[in-house]
C-alpha cells in the first residue's frame, strides 16, 4: 500500500510540474510556415525520414534564413510548418500532453517498483532474522526436552545413563 502511494503522489506531483513547465515553454513558442530554398539534400546522419535544407521565414517583420529539419524528399519552396521562439530562432515544440502523461505514469512505475522491492527486501530480512531467532529458540527448548520425549535416559554432559 505504501508503495501505491508513493508512486501515486510522484506520478501527481511529476504530471503537474511538467504541465506548468509545459506551459511555460508554450508561452514563448509559436508556429510559423517556413518556405524551403532548396531540396533537401544528403540524408546521411539524419534520423529516418528527415533531411536537412536551407528554409526562410518571417516573424515580426523579421525575414529568417536557416537550415531546418524537413521531411526527406521535399522539393524547393515547399512550405512546412516550423516552431521558433520569440527571436524567431528554431525551436523544439512544446511537449505535448500525452507524452507528458507518460512520462509521469513512467516515473510513477519505476517508484512503485523501487519502493516495492525495498519493502520486500526489509520484509524477507525481517523474515529471515525472525525465523534464526525462532529455530535458535526451539534448539535449546529441544535440548531439554527431547530426551524425556525419546524416553533416553542418558543426558549428554550430565554423564547420566
Amino acid at each position: 500500500m505504501l508503495s501505491a502511494a508513493a508512486a501515486l503522489i510522484t506520478a501527481q506531483v511529476l504530471l503537474h510540474d511538467m504541465r506548468a513547465d509545459a506551459r511555460l515553454i508554450a508561452e514563448h513558442r509559436h508556429q510559423v510556415t517556413a518556405t524551403t530554398l532548396a531540396p533537401t539534400g544528403d540524408t546521411a546522419g539524419q534520423p529516418l525520414g528527415t533531411a536537412q535544407t536551407r528554409a526562410t521565414w518571417t516573424v515580426a517583420a523579421d525575414t529568417r534564413t536557416e537550415t531546418v529539419k524537413v521531411p526527406s524528399g521535399t522539393p524547393q519552396g515547399t512550405n512546412v510548418p516550423l516552431w521558433v521562439d520569440d527571436d524567431g530562432a528554431v525551436a523544439s515544440p512544446p511537449p505535448a500532453d500525452t507524452r507528458i502523461a507518460v512520462s509521469a505514469a513512467t516515473c510513477g512505475l519505476i517508484t512503485l517498483a523501487g519502493t516495492s522491492t525495498v519493502f520486500a527486501g526489509v520484509l524477507l530480512l525481517r523474515r529471515r532474522v525472525l525465523d534464526h531467532r525462532a529455530a535458535a529458540a526451539w534448539e535449546s527448548d529441544w535440548e531439554r526436552v527431547e530426551p524425556l520425549w525419546s524416553g533416553r535416559t542418558d543426558r549428554p554432559g550430565t554423564g547420566e545413563r
